[in-house]
């Protein structure tokens, strides 16, 4: 019997596949075709061509493991590039002719994690003093036990600025940066008071305890910084 045809050796063991490697479906899918009687396609001679194809296939399979794209050199490419643009995205880090996602095992080797921006009101040098006098005054109000109504506001802004879900820094260790912006821009403000007496909207007295509790130890920790940033506030990971 002469040898079949690449395309029927393709077709043989993909119908073995497919049948639930049940050669006897196979071969008469095979017959039909390829419009072979039972005798020109018997199991003994559909099961050596099957053989011989699957050697084959086994045979021009590379030798050896896979080149992988962390190489030394790649990976010292990689950390160049990060240092010289740190702000830098994946996807543009990815025009060192590296797909997304070798970039990022890459940096997962070097130990680099995308570290988020922190986004604070900008404070002027006489701003220290008025905070001290603020987290002081509001201290002393606090140790008389005066019924205080605290508030806060939302601002949409009109006009475009940082958007801190968008900003990473990779580095392996926390930089902690600042990006300071002007208080007063074009905007629309909404304004909401919430006080333990007179509330807006029902709150638990234990959130409103829990609330007045964190807002004395900010105060506390604002004393102690002379009036800067709090820093176990502002900087996430």
């Amino acid at each position: 019997m002469d040898r079949w045809s690449d395309e029927q050796r393709s077709f043989a063991v993909e119908m073995f596949l497919k049948n639930g490697d049940s050669a006897t479906l196979a071969q008469r899918r095979f017959r039909t075709r390829f419009n072979r009687a039972s005798r020109q396609c018997s199991f003994e001679a559909y099961h050596t061509e099957m053989g011989r194809y699957l050697q084959d296939k086994q045979m021009k399979k590379p030798v050896g493991v896979q080149r992988s794209v962390r190489t030394p050199e790649n990976v010292e490419r990689v950390r160049l590039s990060v240092e010289a643009s740190p702000g830098r995205s994946l996807r543009r880090q990815a025009a060192l002719r590296m797909s997304y996602s070798s970039v990022r095992r890459i940096l997962k080797t070097l130990t680099f994690h995308p570290h988020k921006i922190a986004i604070t009101q900008q404070l002027m040098p006489r701003d220290y003093v008025i905070r001290m006098e603020f987290a002081q005054t509001m201290l002393e109000m606090l140790a008389e036990d005066i019924v205080i109504l605290t508030s806060d506001e939302a601002h949409f802004h009109l006009s475009g600025f940082v958007n801190k879900q968008n900003c990473r820094y990779w580095a392996s260790q926390n930089p902690r940066h600042i990006h300071e912006r002007p208080l007063h821009c074009e905007r629309a403000t909404v304004w909401c008071a919430v006080g333990s007496v007179g509330v807006i909207e029902a709150v638990p007295r234990r959130m409103v305890q829990q609330v007045m509790s964190n807002f004395q130890d900010r105060l506390h920790e604002c004393v102690r910084r002379n009036g800067h940033h709090l820093e176990d506030v502002i900087f996430k990971t």
